[in-house]
């Protein structure tokens, strides 16, 4: 005859601190074992990708990343560029204001028509954001600039009919002509005519305000 009494309660597991048994990479997670000093039972836990450490090197015009585990990528280093007040025409990159009412408004080349956007300027720098549409490119005294590979200039289109000695050429994009330009009195002129703003819109007079120039520089 037997019986069963006084049940001694189970010891549980004593696990240690366990042991890293797949060490992590840069993508790949790595796994920690845990193993029971008592019976031999183990679970796992996963240990964290330690993701790139990168070290950053200046070469042509690019910055290159590499990382120890041999991983890289580039990027193009883009100067940081400001928009100076000058008052002469070289061979070089500007943005070009025309002033009305205290305000400074740029001429923009956007989808191919012009049209004008209002810019800050502050100490005789442009302090607002610049975009492609506003530069123009200045040489061999033409202003123009390049979009789909092909170079547009701004161009003074003559008046037709039978008025056109009396009246003002029109203010336009062209691919194949451009007008000589010229700054004259801080003024720009194109032929006989300078760059005139009014009434939200550019145009050609034989008077016109101030159209100051910008000229891209480098920081």
């Amino acid at each position: 005859d037997s019986y069963v009494a006084d049940e001694v309660d189970a010891l549980g597991h004593s696990y240690d601190e366990g042991v890293e048994t797949q060490a992590p990479t840069c993508t790949e997670p790595g796994v920690k074992t845990f193993t029971c000093g008592t019976c031999g039972d183990t679970y796992t836990e996963e240990i964290a990708a330690l993701g790139h450490s990168y070290t950053a090197v200046e070469s042509d015009g690019y910055m290159v990343y590499t990382c120890h585990c041999g991983h890289s990528y580039s990027e193009k280093l883009t100067p940081d560029l400001s928009y100076v007040k000058v008052s002469a025409l070289s061979d070089d990159s500007y943005v070009i204001t025309l002033t009305s009412g205290g305000k400074y408004y740029a001429l923009s080349h956007k989808n191919n028509t012009i049209s004008v956007v209002q810019v800050t300027v502050s100490n005789n720098q442009i302090t607002s954001e610049i975009t492609e549409d506003l530069v123009w490119t200045y040489s061999s005294n033409k202003l123009s600039y390049v979009s789909g590979g092909r170079t547009y200039y701004l161009y003074a289109q003559p008046a037709s009919g039978w008025f056109a000695w009396f009246s003002a050429p029109t203010l336009t994009i062209s691919t194949s002509n451009s007008t000589t330009v010229s700054l004259s009195s801080n003024k720009l002129k194109m032929s006989s005519y300078y760059l005139t703003y009014s009434n939200n819109s550019v145009s050609l007079n034989w008077s016109g305000t101030t159209a100051a120039l910008f000229a891209e520089t480098e920081n």
